[in-house]
């Protein structure tokens, strides 16, 4: 049997004409450096719902406050080579986001048309809204095949839990990582690490939410996915100020800078303050996701049933309690400085005990000197005596 075919909404009756010029712009810079590598391109979240927000407030002390909806694209390509499609995405994603053309926020993201079909075919959060919510804005004659229904909630649950247990278990495994080498001073190992967790605890966060994970390790986009989910993550990783973006920038940086870059140094006050940001987004994670997974089935609690894998991430903790193989690893490193410490000792002692022998040696060979010639000038007494010429 035939399967039927998704219609696709081409429709942009929703957007307004300032956003639709922008996103002109946006698709012409797009086919300009992927040329044909574009299979589609979709329009998705509040501006292809209808639901955006353009709020521009100005207080009774003139102090403006302003809030946009970003501009949401998904561009799917061809399946090319993952090392071709990763130079194409450097410049067409960099180039939207940042053009100064667009005087929107553009938010770009990109799968290959096989991974859009897998989603849906597997009944994927994510690719269900962008295909009955989206707009698309450009095709290259892509027919796409009706989804499959949705799991029930039982069957999210379960989904969801698998996703949960796993990835937060690894950030559990990354954080007890950091936390060793960042007690040992190893600072651009605990920093990778530190990256490591946060990247996981996205993607919990976004599996359990949306059945949806990008294949990325960059903290901003992963950042950006959450944003349709929950505004919360904006104050949880603010973006407001300069001081703000240069230290996530930083941060994401160090998946790559960490290993790579050559005389890399991590400033330990800004690793403290990034612990604090990380250890409030896991906390709410955590938090977040038992709140979803019990939606799903609300008469059976999994909450209720969890305790908490490994402790939550605390700066202070760090500082002032060791961890256990930490202390080993002090203590260690005491016993070593006690038995370098008393072998020099012992090297000092046997020097002073060698040079109060030399010394009292000299001082025996120069009481023998004297002796000798107190002898010597004895006999030559004698000898004048004898002689008669004393």
């Amino acid at each position: 049997m035939t399967a039927n075919k998704i219609h696709l909404n081409t429709s942009l009756d929703l957007v307004p004409d300032a956003i639709s010029s922008e996103l002109k712009m946006a698709e012409g810079l797009i086919h300009k450096f992927c040329k044909d590598e574009v299979a589609m391109i979709w329009l998705f979240g509040s501006y292809a719902r209808g639901d955006y927000i353009n709020d521009r407030r100005v207080d009774e002390q003139g102090v403006v406050s302003e809030y946009n909806s970003d501009v949401d694209i998904l561009v799917i390509l061809h399946d090319r080579t993952p090392s071709k499609k990763s130079k194409i995405t450097k410049k067409f994603v960099g180039m939207v986001e940042n053009s100064p053309c667009l005087t929107s926020e553009f938010h770009v993201i990109y799968e290959t048309l096989d991974r859009l079909i897998e989603g849906l075919e597997h009944s994927e959060y994510f690719y269900l809204d962008v295909a009955k919510e989206g707009v698309v804005l450009f095709n290259d004659g892509v027919q796409l095949n009706e989804p499959q229904h949705l799991p029930d909630g039982q069957q999210r649950r379960d989904m969801s839990i698998g996703y949960f247990e796993g990835l937060y278990g690894q950030s559990c495994d990354s954080q007890q990582t950091f936390e060793f080498h960042y007690q040992k001073g190893a600072l651009n190992t605990a920093i990778f690490n530190l990256h490591q967790m946060t990247e996981r605890l996205f993607y919990v966060y976004l599996l359990v939410h949306s059945h949806y994970k990008p294949r990325t390790h960059r903290l901003n986009e992963l950042r950006d996915q959450v944003i349709p989910l929950s505004r919360e993550i904006k104050s949880i990783f603010p973006f407001k100020t300069k001081e703000q973006r240069q230290l996530f920038g930083f941060f994401g940086d160090a998946y790559i800078d960490s290993r790579y870059k050559l005389n890399y140094e991590v400033d330990p006050n800004a690793l403290d303050a990034i612990i604090g940001l990380v250890a409030t987004f896991q906390q709410w994670v955590y938090n977040e996701c038992l709140t979803k997974i019990d939606r799903f089935v609300p008469e059976d609690s999994y909450s209720q049933s969890q305790t908490l894998p490994y402790r939550f991430l605390d700066l202070d903790t760090l500082k002032t309690k060791p961890l256990p193989e930490v202390m080993v690893l002090q203590q260690e490193r005491l016993l070593r400085e006690q038995q370098v410490a008393l072998e020099e000792s012992l090297k000092r002692e046997e020097h002073e005990r060698q040079e109060k022998e030399h010394a009292l040696n000299r001082e025996i060979e120069t009481q023998k000197q004297l002796e000798q010639e107190r002898e010597e000038k004895a006999l030559l007494l004698q000898k004048l005596r004898d002689a008669g010429l004393e």
